[in-house]
């Protein structure tokens, strides 16, 4: 496909809102958004529903109104999102349709600032199932929530979220949280190749899995360093759900728990299968 390349500064200097990408009938198949390093622009991205086609971040931070996603990918997508340069989405994060597949590729850095009731990071809402993540990115991917309830990466209802690489820094804080996984809905969890760092201050929080989800979670080949202080908290796995499995692979596990109710590895509520090798 074609490529066409968009300047951030330019609709910063004529005070656009909404960046609009059109459907899989549109000319141009690769996007190119070029940033300035300093300049904070208010802007949305908007994915129209049966886009199929990559967008390349470059230096770009965004910034939307309250309770908006900086990024906001329709149905029926596959997104394939480049990352060059340092970003940062200021207000929200990006929200991927059920229906909808995102990949995240390139060695850019990306941060993700989120602080109203029911954020996410990178995935959909409290009420949602979100799409198909996937994670192939060499760069840094930061996370930071600070609300009542909060999802880092995943959603309230669950999906499939496969990192096959990359370093990831999540930072919570609020009364419930979930870093990377859903809050009630089934959640399949593929976690290979890569660093992650989990710091959270929560009333209730799940590092990787659910809070009443079914899980099925893989990790392999990874560096997992948490710290996190609270009342209650699940390391890996569920608080309730009935249906668990949990496989551990090749992995440095280290984590620094300070709750009234500690579960590491598992279920609170019910046995779980769990396989480390």
């Amino acid at each position: 496909g074609k490529e066409f390349r968009i300047s951030l500064a330019k609709l910063h200097s004529e005070e656009c809102e909404y960046i609009v990408i059109p459907n899989e009938e549109t000319t141009y198949r690769d996007l190119d958004i070029n940033g300035v390093p300093g300049m904070a622009s208010n802007m949305m991205i908007q994915i129209a529903d049966g886009y199929h086609g990559r967008l390349v971040l470059n230096n770009v931070s965004l910034g939307t109104k309250r309770g908006q996603p900086c990024i906001d990918i329709g149905e029926d997508c596959d997104l394939t999102l480049v990352l060059r340069g340092e970003n940062e989405f200021r207000t929200g994060g990006i929200r991927v349709s059920e229906n909808s597949r995102l990949t995240l590729d390139g060695e850019g850095s990306l941060l993700i600032q989120c602080n109203y009731d029911g954020c996410f990071g990178i995935g959909n809402d409290m009420d949602k199932r979100h799409g198909d993540l996937i994670f192939e990115q060499d760069g840094t991917i930061e996370i930071k929530t600070n609300a009542k309830n909060s999802v880092a990466i995943g959603s309230g209802m669950g999906g499939n979220i496969c990192i096959n690489r990359g370093k990831y820094v999540i930072n919570m804080v609020g009364n419930k949280g979930v870093a990377i996984g859903s809050v009630k809905g089934e959640t399949d969890i593929r976690v290979l190749f890569c660093d992650i760092s989990l710091h959270s201050a929560l009333f209730a929080g799940v590092g990787i899995g659910s809070e009443t989800g079914n899980v099925n979670v893989l990790i392999k080949h990874v560096s997992l360093n948490g710290k996190m202080n609270g009342t209650k908290y699940v390391g890996i796995g569920s608080f309730e759900a009935l249906d668990n499995r949990i496989v551990i692979q090749n992995t440095s596990l280290r984590a620094e728990m300070n709750a009234k109710q500690i579960c590491g590895i598992g279920c609170v509520a019910h046995p779980v299968e769990i396989e480390i090798s």
